[in-house]
């Protein structure tokens, strides 16, 4: 005997297989594994991209508040100028970023009829995971201040061994240092003596 199908049984089929489908069981955890491997893989690698420009983020920080310090003593000299300055805060970063891994780019600006420096810091830090899936290296920024308090006469002459008795010391000549500040590193208390 030959059965008959009309064209309606197949749609009533294909929703039976796809019920069996979803009942079956076996194999679920290989599939499961095989999604969700992947999303875990790069969650995992994104957080430690993300750390990772943490700790830089934070360490260009506390280098460009370094480097503003640094600027600001500077500022002290009796022949500091932008130029000076720039040297100084340049020095300085080039000075500590040995183990920061990459190049950190400064910029120095003078403020408030130059009392105040003002530093910039930019770096690039290379991305493992994110690189993978197209998101390049992230470039980070630190910004500080710093002026120099105090005493605002500039230094003229600094004695700079602290275990010595007489750092500046002065026989026969004169100092004149009208408007400036002689300094002298030592505890002594003829540190400075004519």
């Amino acid at each position: 005997m030959f059965a008959i199908r009309t064209r309606f049984d197949f749609p009533k089929r294909l929703i039976g297989q796809a019920r069996m489908f979803l009942r079956a069981r076996s194999g679920n955890v290989a599939v499961l594994f095989s999604i969700g491997v992947p999303v875990f893989l790069l969650a995992g690698g994104g957080a430690v991209d993300y750390m990772r420009t943490v700790t830089a983020k934070s360490s260009l920080q506390a280098l460009a508040d370094g480097a503003a310090l640094a600027g600001a003593q500077s500022l002290r000299l009796a022949n500091s100028n932008a130029t000076t300055v720039t040297q100084t805060v340049s020095g300085y970063v080039s000075s500590r970023t040995g183990g920061m891994g990459g190049t950190v780019a400064s910029t120095t600006n003078l403020l408030s009829n130059n009392t105040i420096v003002s530093v910039q810091l930019t770096q690039t830090v290379p991305t493992i995971v994110a690189k993978a899936v197209g998101y390049g290296p992230v470039n980070i920024t630190a910004k500080a201040q710093a002026k120099n308090a105090g005493n605002t006469l500039p230094l003229c002459v600094v004695g700079l061994d602290p275990s010595q008795s007489s750092t500046v010391s002065v026989d026969v000549a004169t100092i004149n240092a009208q408007g400036c500040q002689i300094l002298s590193d030592a505890t002594a208390t003829d540190s400075v003596s004519r």
